[in-house]
C-alpha cells in the first residue's frame, strides 16, 4: 500500500491566485472542468443556454454576495453545477432522487459549494436535501463509550474519523428518500459542535429538519472523508499511525452507505499542508471576528489537523484512484465520477 504523501512545508498558505486571476467570462467551455462537465465553447454559441448561464450566475452572485462575473462562479460552480443537472436528467426514469455523494478535504469550501447547489436548484424549482456526514456523529453518550472502549487510540478519543457515526441511521434516512414514492416524512438530525464545551452532542429531534420524501428531486452528501474504504492491504498502516488499523476494520462498515450514492463529487488536494492552511484561515477570521481569545492557537490546530491526517494518507491514494471507482464507490461507472482538484485557494486547477 502507498500512502499518500505529505509534507508539511509551512502551516502558511500561499495565497496567490491561480485561477481567480483569469479573466471570468473569457474562455467559458475551454478549460479542463468544462471539457469534464461535458461543457464545450459550442455550448454558448446557443442564445438560450447562455442567457441560462446567465440567469444561473445571478442567483449565486445575489445569494453568495460575489461579482456575477468572479471566476469561482463562472469557471466553478456553474460548470459543475451543470454536470449534476446531466446527471439528474439522465436519472428521470427513475422513482428516486438523485443522490449525490461529495467528498472534499476539510476547509476546501464544501459548505459554500452546498449552498450554491441549493441556491441553484431551488432556483430551478427543484427540492435538494443537502445532508453532511457530520449529522450523523455520534450522541455524546455514544462518543464517550466508543473512546472508552478504544483507550489506547487517540484517533477514535474525539469526533471525525470513521467510528464516530451513526451509519445504520444514515443509511436508513438515505434509504427511505431513495425508495421515493407515497408521502413521508425525512427527518434530518442536526449536530450541536458547540455542547459539552465542544466535544459536541447531536441535537434534539425537536431541531432535525423535516422533508417531504415525495418532494425530493436531488440528495447531496458530503464530508470530508466521504468515499473512504478501507485498504485490503493493511501492511503498511502502522507506519502510518498505531490506531490507523482499528479505524480500517470500522471502515468496512462504511461501503455499504458510500453504494447508496448514484454519482459522486471528488474533490482532490495534492499536497495535505493545505487542510492546515485553511484551518488556520478560519481561526483567523474567528479571532478577528470574536476576539483573539476565541479559537485555537497555531499549535493547537495542528494538534486538531492531526487527528484526520492519517486517514487521509491511507485512503485518498484509492480514492483518488479512477480505475476504483466503479468498485469502491458503487457507482455504475467512471462517467457517473466527477474528480477535479483545487489549488491552495480553493480554485480549480487546470
Amino acid at each position: 500500500m502507498a500512502p499518500f504523501d505529505v509534507t508539511l512545508r509551512s502551516l502558511q498558505l500561499n495565497v496567490t491566485p491561480s485561477s481567480e486571476v483569469q479573466s471570468s467570462n473569457a474562455g467559458l467551455g475551454e478549460t479542463t472542468l468544462f471539457e469534464k462537465a461535458g461543457i464545450s465553447p459550442e455550448y454558448f454559441a446557443d442564445a438560450g443556454n447562455k442567457a441560462h448561464w446567465d440567469a444561473l450566475a445571478t442567483v449565486l452572485s445575489e445569494k453568495l454576495d460575489i461579482e456575477v462575473d468572479s471566476p469561482r462562479i463562472q469557471h466553478y460552480y456553474l460548470p459543475v453545477y451543470l454536470w449534476i443537472k446531466q446527471k439528474l436528467r439522465d436519472h428521470s426514469g427513475s422513482s428516486s432522487p438523485l443522490c449525490v455523494g461529495l467528498s472534499a478535504p476539510q476547509g476546501c469550501g464544501k459548505t459554500t459549494l452546498v449552498t450554491a447547489f441549493e441556491e441553484l436548484f431551488e432556483s430551478e424549482g427543484l427540492v435538494c436535501v443537502s445532508m453532511s456526514l457530520d449529522d450523523f456523529y455520534l450522541t455524546r453518550r455514544e462518543q464517550v463509550a466508543l473512546a472508552e472502549g478504544h483507550a489506547s487510540n487517540d484517533l477514535l478519543q474525539v469526533r471525525g474519523n470513521a467510528g464516530t457515526h451513526d451509519v445504520p441511521l444514515a443509511m436508513k434516512l438515505i434509504s427511505e428518500v431513495k425508495s421515493g414514492g407515497g408521502s413521508g416524512e425525512l427527518r434530518v438530525p442536526c449536530y450541536d459542535k458547540t455542547a459539552f464545551e465542544g466535544k459536541g452532542d447531536r441535537h434534539d429531534e425537536s431541531k432535525w429538519r423535516t422533508y417531504d420524501t415525495a418532494k425530493v428531486d436531488i440528495v447531496l452528501y458530503e464530508g470530508w472523508m466521504q468515499g473512504f474504504t478501507s485498504v485490503e492491504d493493511d501492511e503498511g498502516l502502522d507506519e502510518i499511525h498505531s490506531g490507523i488499523g482499528e479505524v480500517n476494520e470500522i471502515l468496512r462498515g462504511y461501503d455499504d452507505m458510500w453504494a447508496l450514492m448514484d454519482v459522486w463529487l471528488v474533490i482532490q488536494v495534492k499536497q495535505l499542508d493545505c487542510i492546515y492552511g485553511w484551518r488556520l484561515q478560519a481561526e483567523k477570521a474567528m479571532k478577528e471576528k470574536f476576539g483573539q481569545d476565541k479559537g485555537m492557537s497555531d499549535d493547537e490546530v495542528k494538534a486538531f489537523v492531526d487527528k484526520y491526517i492519517p486517514a487521509y494518507k491511507a485512503y485518498l491514494p484509492q480514492l483518488y484512484d479512477s480505475d476504483k471507482h466503479v468498485q469502491n464507490l458503487g457507482c455504475g461507472s467512471k462517467e457517473d465520477v466527477f474528480m477535479f482538484e483545487v489549488d491552495s485557494t480553493r480554485s480549480p486547477v487546470g
